[in-house]
């Protein structure tokens, strides 16, 4: 407790201050002389981090300095002001260890206090001024309302009501430090991508599945997020492609290739359920990679999954 409340009363006192003052320990314990030679030791260990205000408040060497000038103080003039702080924080030390326990432990209580609420109001300045609040960052939906489908990073952005662009895992990786903004993006993310290994979600995410899937998942951050995901949930299905599309060969066409030669050589079933696990998908990965064709099992799995319950959706099955 002695050594909190000091460095929150003098921020300079580090834990490598102390470490260099007790390597003169009957100099600065017993005597209380802080000779130029440790000063010089001092601010050379520190990297000079002794001579630089904290901003988190408290006494800093610079307070200790009673020049003319203030340039005076990194030009030599710092000696004298690191001798007094140092004197100073080693007698506040002695006071702090005559007090009672009580006395201590209240004001030990305080300091902490005084300290968590100096990081909440950081925490939430940094969090306002964050990129990812500013208005650029925000998400036009009417832009987003005309695409056919999203990542799951995209997903969890538009969830939060913001421009995949602008903010996405890379963005907020490279922003660096805590934010609560950036740790609700990491947790939304792995739900959405549980529901996608679920078979909830196929890939690409359809804007009406992730619509449905977000107001069952939310809560969603205001009411304009929530409103847009409602109106892509009610929004009418695309129709099937026509017979002429079809011809040229779509993704349903080929769908109906895939998921047919899977049943009829590989043991694919229409009433596959997402959990089982089937040798089939190894299979088929194996033989692609006989022709050269590299693929990863879970791709093969995700592409059957997706084309099994497109079809079935659309009736194209007739026995």
């Amino acid at each position: 407790m002695v050594t909190y409340i000091a460095e929150a009363e003098f921020p300079f006192f580090s834990s490598t201050v102390r470490r260099v003052l007790k390597r003169h320990y009957l100099a600065c314990y017993v005597h209380r002389s802080i000779s130029k030679e440790i000063i010089a030791e001092l601010v050379e260990t520190t990297e000079s981090d002794i001579l630089t205000p904290s901003s988190d408040g408290g006494r800093n060497v610079i307070d200790f300095f009673e020049g003319p000038e203030p340039e005076d103080f990194l030009d030599g003039g710092y000696y004298t002001a690191v001798e007094k702080a140092i004197l100073a924080a080693l007698n506040f030390i002695d006071e702090l260890r005559d007090l009672p326990q009580e006395s201590l432990k209240a004001k030990y209580d305080e300091v902490k206090r005084r300290a968590t609420e100096r990081d909440s109001v950081r925490l939430i300045d940094g969090e306002r001024n964050a990129f990812f609040h500013q208005p650029e960052a925000y998400a036009d939906f009417a832009y987003w309302a005309d695409v056919a489908g999203f990542t799951p990073e995209e997903c969890v952005a538009l969830m939060l009501g913001r421009d995949p662009r602008i903010v996405n895992s890379k963005s907020l990786s490279e922003a660096g430090g805590f934010s609560p903004f950036a740790q609700e993006f990491k947790d939304r993310l792995r739900k959405v991508e549980r529901a996608v290994t679920m078979g909830e979600l196929g890939v690409p995410v359809a804007s009406r599945a992730l619509a449905k899937w977000a107001l069952r998942n939310g809560p969603a951050p205001d009411a304009a997020v929530t409103e847009w995901f409602q109106s892509l949930a009610n929004s009418a299905v695309k129709p099937p492609p026509d017979d002429d599309q079809e011809k040229v060969g779509g993704p349903r066409s080929l769908y109906k290739l895939v998921v047919g030669m899977a049943m009829r050589n590989y043991g694919f079933k229409k009433n596959y359920i997402p959990d089982d696990k089937l040798e089939s998908f190894q299979a088929i990965t194996d033989d692609l990679a006989s022709v050269g064709l590299n693929i990863d099992v879970k791709t093969v799995r995700k592409y059957l999954v997706d084309g099994m319950r497109l079809l079935q959706e659309r009736g194209d099955f007739t026995k």
